[in-house]
């Protein structure tokens, strides 16, 4: 497995890599004044990233999207009462029951 500072050190590296190649890269089209600064386009995707991470957090945690991580496990319609299992509705099922017999297609039995 990769140590974590090699995989910092080889990501800080490709934004390097990526700014440094901004530098070098001839501007042919450039419709903005902020398209001539070089690194502006690695800088707005990064930014761009980071905000499309942070709205999503926000929008998961305000609208109930996302669950703790032990919201399974502490589910109280999954405990059993009185030795009876309950279905994810909380209607009580019957475990001890067979399904009915299958009826061939002229609806008799099998």
């Amino acid at each position: 497995m990769i140590k974590r500072s090699l995989c910092i050190t080889l990501l800080l590296l490709a934004a390097i890599a990526v700014v440094v190649a901004d530098f070098l890269a001839p501007r042919h089209d450039i419709h903005f004044f902020w398209d001539n600064f070089p690194g502006w386009s690695a800088l707005y995707g990064f930014i761009s990233c980071i905000a499309i991470i942070f709205i999503s957090k926000f929008l998961g945690h305000q609208f109930g999207l996302m669950h703790k991580t032990d919201y399974y496990e502490n589910n109280d319609s999954l405990k059993t009462d009185n030795k009876k299992e309950k279905n994810s509705h909380g209607e009580t099922a019957k475990t001890n029951q067979q399904p009915p017999a299958a009826k061939d297609a002229k609806g008799g039995d099998e």
